[in-house]
């Protein structure tokens, strides 16, 4: 048996980082019991079960992976979203980075606070480090890759590198298949939708968009199902659909108690570039301005780089009609 760590990250969730225990075997352990809808896993002999507060991890054959308190602290921070104190503690723990699997946890972690922050290079990184040095922690390597490839997508899709960003989304997704990770799967594939819109390839998001709404229908996942309206919304306003796009994103924006703040803050982005192209800048000016607020509540530097953009979109319109 071996300990690991899972960090679970997706593109509008918090971190999940909890202790793994493999096990060899054709069946599952005895004391095996399913946790939400993902675990146990079982990936060719091995199963892979997360452990709980009553049987926490230990020590086995001088593998201690116990965090430092810095890397514990960081992770906190990220999880409460205070991202400003998470660098500055991840920071401390890249000073002294650990030589075992914790130096994958610690890489990717960094990787996520950076792209969340905005510093997509730095994000990056971090984030080839930890795909480049998989010799120096294989173990981690099954569990924690998908994810790598993942927040690479992301940072590239900051850098407006729509090409990279696609074919590490595909990536993902294809790792998270052989893993049988169904919800891994969707976020990926709407990634990849919301990606190719920015291709200029709403026909092919919407494809990817209609393939996976059985998916999302049986994972009775609230999110999940979020992230599909506003996807289908992404391919309305890209496929020059204004009141389709505009209907799609009002259907979030009206249940601002329910809906994840980063995905508000998208459905007011695409709200106001509907309203705009509707001939309507007063109220799109209201709906980029309301973006704005709304991502920087989540501190999501993705979404408010998209709010400010829209802004200057809408004041470059004013100035061009007056």
């Amino acid at each position: 048996m071996e300990i690991l760590a899972f960090i679970s990250s997706f593109t509008l969730t918090h971190f999940l980082l909890a202790s793994l225990q493999t096990i060899e075997g054709e069946d599952p352990p005895p004391t095996c019991r399913p946790i939400g809808r993902m675990f146990p896993l079982r990936t060719a002999n091995r199963w892979y079960i997360l452990g709980t507060a009553q049987h926490p991890p230990v020590r086995i054959g001088g593998l201690d992976l116990v965090e430092s308190d810095a890397l514990r602290l960081a992770r906190q921070a990220y999880d409460r979203g205070d991202m400003w104190e998470a660098k500055q503690l991840i920071e401390q723990v890249l000073a002294e980075p650990p030589s075992d699997d914790r130096l994958a946890r610690t890489r990717l972690l960094a990787g996520e606070i950076y792209r969340y922050i905005g510093d997509a290079h730095e994000a990056l990184v971090h984030l080839r480090s930890l795909i480049d040095h998989w010799h120096d922690y294989p173990a981690s390597r099954p569990l924690l890759e998908a994810y790598a490839y993942h927040d690479m997508g992301l940072a590239y899709r900051q850098q407006r590198k729509y090409g990279e960003a696609l074919r590490c989304a595909e990536t993902a997704g294809r790792l998270w298949a052989e893993w049988g990770f169904r919800l891994g799967v969707i976020w990926s594939t709407l990634n990849q939708a919301w990606l190719l819109c920015l291709l200029d390839r709403s026909a092919d998001a919407r494809k990817l968009l209609e393939g996976i709404r059985e998916q999302v229908d049986q994972a009775d996942d609230a999110e999940c199902q979020w992230g599909l309206r506003l996807g289908f919304a992404h391919v309305a306003i890209s496929g020059g659909d204004a009141e389709e796009a505009l209907r799609l994103a009002g259907t979030l924006i009206d249940q601002p108690d329910t809906v994840p703040v980063g995905m508000l803050a998208q459905a007011h982005v695409i709200a106001g570039r509907a309203l705009l192209s509707m001939g309507d800048g007063q109220a799109a000016m209201v709906a980029a301005q309301t973006a704005q607020s709304v991502a920087m509540r989540c501190a999501e530097a993705r979404v408010l780089n998209d709010a400010q953009a829209l802004l200057r979109r809408i004041q470059l319109a004013s100035s061009e009609g007056a």
